[in-house]
């Protein structure tokens, strides 16, 4: 019942944190834990609120994981950059209080709710085990600030003051990391015993099971709504992460020092994507693995999800590195400086090229999709209602609109490429590019919206122990 998923997400959760590197990424355990209450959620709707706070979850440790892997990488030196390093730190922290200790304990509570429902015999200190993990996770995010704190709150330019303040920060950071693993390993041990206990229970796992079957049975095309729905909002969520926000991350600066202030005078500029495109990628193969079963051609699918994916990873190095070396400023004067952009133009214009690729075929999956579960039945007989006259002109809507959303889709690449291409020459281009994709962005949601829609109707309205449903859970 997915119990042991829940307890695989705990062991990504117990770890210390250095800073905001996670040796065992958060978003994993997050992603294990919202799979684990699938089923439970569906055999008690009471614990929807907690699958919904772990699905946020995932994206917030998502989000925390790129950033940690950019600070790493160090654009603009900021891997050496405590004031930066202690902005995102405080960020996460706030974030995770607000959501990760809620989500935890109401996680425990409603489990508790679930055996007193179902009458099995775990004695378990439920409300102690809630205490010690909001305890867990407030240490867990604050002591990761304390070496940061201490740096910042003691920074004054000396050679001897500098080698003791990076000796007293190790020291507090292996004090915070030693601290932080200890609590932890006792929270885990406490967590997991809590979660055996209820896994090795025959009379809350029967239960349970029975109560999930049943309300299948009730609901038949519970399922099917759920995948489409959630692979849907996750294909528009992904487009979002596809606006790209340059920045000049590597300016050259004339700087000018003296005992008390630093003056610094931007000359020129450079460019790094904000938002890399990578993470449009991932979020996009995510969704289609979510609807792998309802994909007719798989192979080509996920064969360009993946080259857009990689596309992407090459596209955003190939811009590191010329911001590492060059601003857009020595582009016509510098040769290695217009071989480097080169590369850029070139990788962009191979990612454009696949992102094309690939809304085309979702747009003919989707297209797919909308013909064999968009728009309400109007009998038991699933051929007699494809040839009903007002579904199919429901589905040529639908049909058509996904298509001039896929039309938005390609004029966005282009017009990206474009301002790749000659931004080093009109410096403001990228807005350009901005707004075309928010517009595309605008649409593909109102159109998937509206399928999203014609989609629920059609499950929500499925009679009991129809062969539309009974055909996908057979599989």
């Amino acid at each position: 019942m997915g119990l042991g998923l829940i307890i695989a997400g705990a062991v990504f959760l117990f770890n210390p944190v250095v800073c905001i590197y996670d040796i065992l990424p958060d978003f994993i355990g997050y992603f294990l834990i919202f799979r684990g209450l699938r089923k439970i959620e569906i055999a008690y709707a009471f614990t929807e609120s907690v699958r919904r706070m772990f699905f946020w979850l995932t994206w917030l440790g998502g989000v925390k994981f790129v950033l940690s892997v950019l600070l790493y990488i160090g654009t603009r030196g900021a891997a050496d950059d405590d004031a930066s390093a202690l902005v995102v730190t405080m960020v996460f922290f706030i974030a995770e209080a607000i959501l990760a200790m809620p989500a935890m304990s109401r996680l425990i509570t409603k489990l508790s709710e679930i055996v007193i429902r179902t009458g099995a015999d775990v004695k378990n200190k439920v409300k102690g085990l809630c205490i010690f993990t909001s305890v867990f996770f407030i240490v867990r995010s604050f002591f990761p600030m304390i070496p940061e704190f201490f740096t910042l709150s003691s920074y004054e330019i000396s050679i001897m003051k500098t080698y003791f303040r990076k000796v007293y920060r190790d020291v507090f950071t292996v004090f915070s990391v030693a601290a932080v693993l200890i609590v932890g390993i006792v929270w885990l041990v406490c967590f997991i015993r809590y979660i055996s206990r209820l896994k090795s229970n025959s009379g809350f796992c029967g239960v349970l099971e029975r109560k999930y079957e049943t309300e299948l049975s009730d609901n038949p095309g519970l399922l099917i709504k759920r995948v489409l729905l959630g692979a849907m909002s996750v294909i528009t969520a992904g487009l979002v992460l596809n606006i790209d926000f340059y920045a000049a991350l590597n300016d050259k600066s004339i700087l000018v020092e003296s005992s008390n202030y630093v003056i610094s005078s931007i000359k020129d500029w450079g460019m790094v994507n904000l938002i890399p495109d990578v993470l449009c990628a991932g979020v996009i193969l995510c969704a289609l693995f979510m609807m792998r079963k309802h994909i007719t051609k798989k192979a080509a699918v996920f064969a360009s999800a993946g080259l857009y994916l990689i596309a992407c990873a090459y596209s955003y190095y190939s811009e590191l590195v010329f911001n590492s070396k060059f601003v857009m400023e020595d582009i016509g004067y510098r040769s290695r400086a217009d071989v480097l952009y080169r590369d850029v133009v070139i990788t962009n214009a191979v990612k454009d090229v696949m992102f094309i690729i690939l809304m085309l075929l979702i747009t003919m999956e989707i297209s797919v999709i909308i013909k064999n579960h968009a728009g309400e039945t109007l009998s038991r007989s699933a051929e007699v209602n494809a040839k009903s006259l007002r579904l199919k002109r429901l589905h040529e809507s639908l049909i058509k609109k996904i298509r001039v959303s896929f039309g938005f889709a390609a004029f966005s690449a282009a017009v990206s490429l474009f301002s790749v291409a000659y931004m080093p020459y009109v410096k403001l281009l990228w807005m350009l590019d901005i707004t075309v994709t928010a517009v595309f962005c605008i649409v593909n949601a109102a159109v998937f919206g509206e399928i999203k829609r014609e989609i629920a109707v059609r499950y929500d309205n499925l009679p009991p122990s129809h062969p539309e449903g009974k055909a996908f859970y057979s599989e």
